[in-house]
C-alpha cells in the first residue's frame, strides 16, 4: 500500500470570521493505479475523516468538499489530502506501486458569509483580524497593552491595523478595551444559581486584572483593574498560550490565580450593588424575621404583665 499526503494549513482569522458554509475547491492530479489496485483519496480535517473518493483512471481533476462546521476550530486549522493505494494481492511479491498525487496552487476555500462573533476569551485572540479598535482609559494599564499586542502575532497574523479609539465604535471589526472598573456596581462574585454557591468573589482576590468578553455583533474584550497590582510584573508573568487556555467569557487573571469562567447559561455575574431587596430578603429572611419578631414578643410580654397585675 503506498500512502501520500499533502497538508493544508489554514486560519479562520484570515477569512475574517467563521464562515457559515465552507467549501474547499480541492483540484489535483494523480497518476493510474496499476493494473488490480484500488485506489483512493482521503479529506482530514483536523485529524477527522471527511471525505472518501475512489479514484479511477489518472490525470488533473476536481471536485467541491463540504467542510463540516462542527469540526471547525477558531483560528488554526489542518487538512490532509490523501492519496491511498491499496496493492493487489496479485501483484509481483515485494513490488512497490510508485504513485504520484500533486494538489495545485489554485485549489481554494469560498463560503458565502462569516460571523465574527466569538464564544470565549481564547478565541477572541485566535480571532481578531481586520481593523482593530484600541481603548485605553486606565493608562496604568499600558504595559498590559503593549505585551498582548506584541504576542498577539505569535498566534494570529491577521490584523490589518490598531486604531486608538475613545469609545465604542461599531464601525471596527474587533475592539480591545482597557478600562476603568464599573465602580458604580461594587464587586463582583461569579454564581452558580443551580448549586447555589459563589465560584469566586472579588472580595478576596485582590489585587487583580479582570476580562469580560462583550458579546456583541463587534466583538469587545474589556480590561480592568482591581485594587493595585503590579501591572508590568503581572503582563509578563503569562504567555500567549496562557490567554489561550481563557475558555470562558470571564477572566481573573493575579499573581497567584489564573481562570475563566463561563458565565450565561450555567454561571451568573452578580454586583453588589445590583442586588435588590428581594436578594437580601432570601439570604437573611431567617434574621429579619427574628429581629422583627423580637419588638412584637416584647410587646405581647408587656401587656400580658399589664393585664396579670390588674387581674390580681
Amino acid at each position: 500500500m503506498s500512502n501520500i499526503s499533502f497538508y493544508i494549513p489554514f486560519n479562520l482569522a484570515s477569512f475574517g470570521g467563521m464562515p457559515d458554509t465552507l467549501y474547499f475547491r480541492l483540484n489535483f492530479a494523480h497518476t493510474p493505479a496499476h493494473q488490480k489496485d484500488k485506489m483512493e483519496l482521503r479529506v482530514y480535517l483536523n485529524d477527522t475523516l471527511i471525505k472518501t473518493l475512489p479514484l479511477e483512471g489518472y490525470g488533473t481533476k476536481g471536485v467541491d468538499i463540504k467542510i463540516p462546521f462542527q469540526e471547525l476550530s477558531y483560528g488554526h486549522n489542518s487538512l490532509v489530502v490523501n492519496l491511498v493505494n491499496f496493492t493487489s494481492s496479485d501483484n509481483c511479491f515485494g513490488a512497490v506501486t510508485q504513485s504520484v498525487l500533486t494538489v495545485f496552487d489554485n485549489s481554494y476555500f469560498y463560503w458565502n458569509s462569516v460571523n465574527k462573533r466569538v464564544k470565549t476569551i481564547a478565541d477572541f485572540f485566535k480571532m481578531v483580524n481586520g481593523r482593530v479598535g484600541l481603548r485605553i482609559e486606565d493608562n496604568k494599564m499600558l504595559p498590559l497593552a503593549v505585551r498582548i499586542l506584541n504576542m498577539l502575532p505569535e498566534v494570529n497574523k491577521s490584523i490589518g491595523t490598531v486604531e486608538f479609539i475613545e469609545k465604542e465604535d461599531e464601525n471596527y471589526d474587533y475592539i480591545l478595551s482597557f478600562v476603568k472598573p464599573d465602580s458604580n456596581k461594587g464587586l463582583f462574585e461569579v454564581y452558580d444559581p443551580v448549586e447555589k454557591r459563589v465560584v469566586f468573589s472579588a472580595k478576596y482576590e485582590l489585587p487583580f486584572v479582570y476580562l469580560v468578553l462583550k458579546d456583541l455583533s463587534t466583538p469587545e474584550l474589556k480590561v480592568s483593574l482591581y485594587g493595585n497590582p503590579d501591572v508590568p510584573a503581572l503582563a509578563h508573568m503569562y504567555s500567549i498560550e496562557d490567554y489561550l487556555n481563557l475558555y470562558g467569557n470571564v477572566s481573573v487573571i493575579s499573581e497567584s490565580y489564573f481562570a475563566s469562567f463561563e458565565t450565561g447559561d450555567k454561571l451568573r455575574l452578580r454586583y453588589e450593588r445590583e442586588r435588590g431587596i428581594g436578594y437580601y430578603w432570601m439570604k437573611y429572611r431567617l434574621l429579619i424575621i427574628i429581629l422583627l419578631s423580637i419588638p412584637v414578643l416584647y410587646l405581647l410580654m408587656h401587656t400580658y404583665r399589664k393585664l396579670t397585675r390588674r387581674t390580681v
